[in-house]
């Protein structure tokens, strides 16, 4: 069919103000201050918004997104991996015990900040995460957390410019501990509650034929908790360490988790077991830059792992081929958790977890899944007051595992 004069002019008209608008795009905003990243063990989504960790909370009511997210595995091994290196477990490898290392072919989050002039130091905690398993690489500086007068010391000290800090904090991950000066955050602490849980205590509960004592649940959940309230003052501290520098509105920070934590919710305990909600859902938090012109606009099911990209296009760089959209990007592709058989516990003759060093996945969770799972949950903090736990209250203070 032949087209209009009046057609041809309005087509081309429309081409000539789409190629001007393109043109005169501004491109996107660089980074060149600070950028602080904590990463928080075993830490549960549903712990934040509650009260219970009151900085942590303070930085989410201010970010420029805060809600929940999905963790690439229920333990760390796989899960920081991915985090560091913007692959899911299936393609980085460091899924089990015996393949903890990162890759030496896949440049890390730091290695990539560092060659766009990022100087980078690490505060570290889990044995997962040290020299041994290659998380040092790009670091000028890497150390253990538990000096945290070196960490606040490094924070306060910050001059504004290309630097980039990380920090893992071990709490709340077992061994659950009687933190006393936070005992007053909980709706009605027991008087029972001992000086600490270990994990050979909990252990043996995560075979699902056996079942967790009520009494010891719900001490445990309680000194879980307190570890959390605990996590939360190293947090503050490190946020104040900041603000102190005179560098925290132009610092780009994000806190996140590896994995949560389990007290019986599906007949197991502790993480690494299974890929349910309470092990895969974790907090994420991400404070940009003051002046930054680029919103957040991740989507409805937001995988964390996508702060690699975020961080990277942030800093001016691009992210190598195959990695997950930035969280300045829309996806609706959804998110991916992976376990493999090699679980931690497997190494100690867990029959549950499968035989160690098996490639094949002992059970995933597929996008489509995640959109059906995940369809009552698509909404940033503050979250929700309903507990899903049988016979809770309902009330924000008086969470029940």
């Amino acid at each position: 069919m032949k087209r209009s004069p009046t057609g041809t002019r309005l087509a081309a008209g429309l081409v000539a103000v789409a190629a001007l608008a393109s043109g005169c795009s501004e491109p996107p905003p660089v980074h060149r201050g600070p950028i602080v990243l904590i990463t928080i063990d075993a830490l549960r989504a549903d712990l934040v918004g509650t009260g219970l960790m009151p900085h942590l909370d303070r930085l989410a009511a201010d970010a420029d997104w805060a809600g929940t997210s999905i963790a690439s595995s229920s333990w760390t091994v796989p899960s920081m991996a991915s985090l560091f290196t913007g692959r899911q477990p299936w393609r980085h490898g460091s899924w089990h015990a015996a393949r903890a290392s990162l890759r030496d072919d896949l440049p890390t989050l730091p290695e990539i900040l560092r060659d766009l002039g990022f100087r980078n130091a690490a505060f570290r905690s889990n044995a997962w995460l040290t020299q041994t398993f290659g998380y040092v690489r790009g670091f000028e500086r890497f150390g253990p957390v538990a000096r945290m007068e070196r960490v606040t010391g490094v924070l306060r000290t910050l001059d504004g410019g290309p630097q980039f800090v990380w920090m893992h904090v071990l709490p709340p991950h077992a061994p659950y501990r009687l933190h006393e000066p936070y005992i007053d955050r909980l709706a009605a602490p027991r008087d029972d509650l001992p000086e600490r849980i270990t994990p050979l205590e909990m252990r043996q509960f995560a075979d699902p034929a056996l079942p967790l004592d009520v009494d010891l649940r719900e001490r445990a959940w309680q000194l879980y908790q307190l570890n959390a309230a605990h996590a939360d003052s190293l947090v503050g501290a490190m946020l104040e360490a900041l603000r102190e520098s005179g560098h925290f509105d132009d610092a780009l920070i994000a806190v996140t988790s590896d994995h949560g934590e389990e007290f019986g919710e599906n007949g197991q305990v502790l993480h690494g077991n299974n890929l349910h909600r309470v092990l895969i859902e974790v907090p994420l938090v991400v404070k940009l830059p003051a002046g930054w012109t680029q919103p957040l606009d991740p989507g409805p099911v937001v995988a964390n792992y996508r702060l690699f990209s975020t961080l990277v296009q942030a800093a001016g760089g691009t992210p190598p081929a195959g990695s997950p959209p930035s969280l300045f990007e829309t996806s609706r592709a959804g998110a991916l958790s992976e376990l493999y058989l090699g679980c931690p516990w497997s190494r100690r003759g867990a029959r549950w977890c499968g035989r160690a060093g098996s490639p094949r996945p002992r059970t995933a969770t597929t996008t489509r899944c995640w959109r059906l799972r995940t369809a009552n949950r698509r909404r940033r903090w503050p979250r929700s007051q309903e507990n899903s736990w049988p016979g809770s209250s309902g009330s924000s203070r008086q969470l029940r595992p």
